[in-house]
């Protein structure tokens, strides 16, 4: 009504442009997750290969293979994206049990900032993670659990396939994550979000997954004070 249709071609513009460089970041980005995984053994040795300027293209263009997959299950930049977004929030999920987990097993470790309420803070951090992921809808949640599964099917493989015994004690510490897992699918096809069957409404929600938090919680911190005594019998041993 104002004329400003100029203004309308500049937003158009800046929505194409801007988003390259998140896609350059992420490139890079993502390249070194997978010349990490390399390195500790859990893809090819082949992604650890540097061309001259230091920079692992086999595992970029790995990234990008990987990517053009991706369209199959998500025909739209939406759904796309919802699912990224939830990968990145269920990363996130594991900073806060780390967080505690940490001082667990490291308690004297020296740190220049000590965050009080640790406890507290990191079971909040926890729910607002779930609730996130709850928020994106189990048309989003269950494509997610087939991504991670899939992945974690690799990890039990590789941990079990390997000799190291602390490779044995990693799997032992992640096993709350199948529980984990399995709940986050339940609750979102129970819930109201994006194709859920409406069972667990809007409002219950909040309390149902506050719940399904604390139980998640407590059940990742004693694993984690399992694994952490099974290593100092073990080195105990190793010692005599």
């Amino acid at each position: 009504i104002l004329g400003f249709t100029w203004l309308v071609i500049i937003i158009y513009g800046d929505a194409l442009i801007s988003p390259f460089g998140t896609a350059f970041i992420y490139t890079a980005a993502t390249g070194r997750v997978n010349y990490a995984m390399s390195q500790i053994g859990f893809f090819s040795p082949g992604f650890k290969k540097l061309n001259r300027h230091s920079v692992p293209m086999r595992a970029i263009l790995f990234n990008y293979v990987v990517g053009l997959f991706l369209f199959l299950p998500f025909p739209g930049w939406q759904t796309m994206v919802s699912f990224i977004i939830s990968c990145f929030v269920i990363s996130y999920c594991v900073g806060p049990l780390s967080l505690v987990a940490l001082r667990k097993s490291h308690p004297l470790q020296e740190r220049p900032f000590r965050l009080p309420c640790a406890n507290f803070f990191a079971v909040l951090a926890f729910y607002i993670c779930n609730l996130l992921v709850f928020w994106t809808g189990w048309q989003t949640v269950y494509h997610l659990l087939i991504a991670m599964l899939i992945g974690f099917a690799v990890f039990i493989y590789r941990s079990m396939k390997s000799e190291d015994k602390q490779e044995h004690w990693q799997w032992r510490t992640a096993r709350w994550l199948i529980p984990y897992l399995m709940g986050v699918g339940i609750i979102s096809y129970l819930g109201s979000f994006g194709g859920g069957i409406n069972v667990i409404k809007f409002g219950t929600d909040f309390i149902v997954i506050a719940v399904f938090t604390i139980i998640v919680y407590s059940a990742a911190m004693r694993s984690t004070r399992l694994n952490i005594t099974e290593a100092e019998n073990a080195l105990l041993i190793n010692s005599k």
